[in-house]
Formats: C-alpha cells, structure tokens, sequence
C-alpha cells in the first residue's frame, strides 16, 4: 500500500474531519447567538477567541503518531508528510470558517479567523513539541487569554497579533510566523509525544 495511504490512515483523518466541521458548525452558532462577529464586537471577540483555539487544539493533537517510538524521520518522506498533514488541517479549518462569515455583518470576520487559526495552530506545535500532542492546546489556549486579557494593544503590537485589526499586515506576518516555526519543529528529531516513564527493574 502507498506509503502516504498508511501515514493518512495511522492519523485518523476521519474523525478529526468531522471534529473540525463540528467547531466550524459551533463558531456559526455562537455568531448567531452573540451577534456580529466582526473585530470589535463583543460577539466578534469571543468567536475569534474561541473558535481558533478549537481548531488549534485539533490540529495540534492531530500530530501525535501511534507509532511514536519508531516513527523518526530518517527520510525526506516523513518529514514531508507531517508538513503536509498539518497544513491541509489548517486549510480545511480556514474553507470550514467561510460560514461564520455568511452569518456576519462584517467582512473582516473571515480573515481575523483564519490568521488566528494559523497563529494559535503554531502555539499549539510548540505545545505538541514540549508537552506531548494532548496537552498541545495549552500553549495556544494560555497565549490566547493572556493577549485577550491584555486588553486593547497599540497599533503594530507584534507579540499581540490576535487583537489586532484583521487588516493590519504586522499580526499576519506574526501568525504566519508561528505556524511555521511550529511546523518546523515537526521535522527534526522524532515525532512529538507524551513522555513516557520507564521503571527500572530492580536486581
């Protein structure tokens, strides 16, 4: 069988698909019950808050491998299909937001979730790399309180890229940057997963 068949497989795509159509279908229903969810908006504040975490928090434990002991990246080809494997996730949960943006009044909605959703996927890596895929989703979810409780930042506040206008080029770059700091930390070394303890045996 095709060796990208195996890898797909070994991922369960399946439910986290549905996992992610499931927190699209959520965001539209929380846009609905709070109102626009444009920046600015108390409504706006809390979809693209919480919505992108969720997604994150997916992505981020999508990357743990069944086979992480011996799953190491001796070949371009695994390293290649981690990259691949957590992009196409990032880009099927930015299509999956394209109907939060039906349900707003403004047109903003659909690119401050998806930067987001990139920017707190790469925390999430981050996260994947130092604590294991379950607990991936700390690092995007603490990064996001403490920015969201920071309140308003000044204009070109880099490290606070979540709060910014969706129209600002500085939290775009920021986001990006993340991500791709968090992919590349998929490609060295072995697969991120949770720590194990191993018990001496006594002689």
């Amino acid at each position: 069988m095709n060796a990208a068949v195996l890898y797909a497989r070994s991922r369960r795509p399946v439910p986290t698909l549905l996992t992610l159509v499931g927190i699209a279908a959520a965001g539209v229903c929380l846009s609905l019950l709070l109102g626009d969810s444009g920046a600015g908006t108390e409504g706006g504040s809390a979809v693209s808050l919480a919505v992108p975490l969720a997604n994150a928090a997916v992505v981020g434990s999508a990357v743990a491998s069944p086979f992480a002991p011996l799953d190491t990246p001796g070949s371009a080809a695994v390293a290649t299909a981690r990259v691949v494997h957590v992009s196409l996730l990032v880009a099927v949960a930015a299509l999956l937001l394209l109907p939060t943006t039906l349900v707003s009044a403004s047109d903003e909605a659909w690119p401050s979730l998806v930067r987001n959703t990139v920017g707190y996927t790469g925390c999430a890596l981050l996260g994947a790399r130092r604590w294991g895929p379950d607990r991936s989703w700390l690092a995007a979810v603490a990064y996001g309180v403490l920015v969201t409780a920071g309140g308003t930042p000044g204009p070109h506040a880099w490290w606070a890229w979540p709060a910014l206008a969706p129209g600002d080029p500085v939290s775009h770059v920021a986001a990006a940057t993340l991500f791709l700091l968090g992919v590349a930390l998929l490609l060295p070394l072995s697969s991120p997963r949770p720590r194990l303890q191993w018990r001496r045996r006594r002689r």
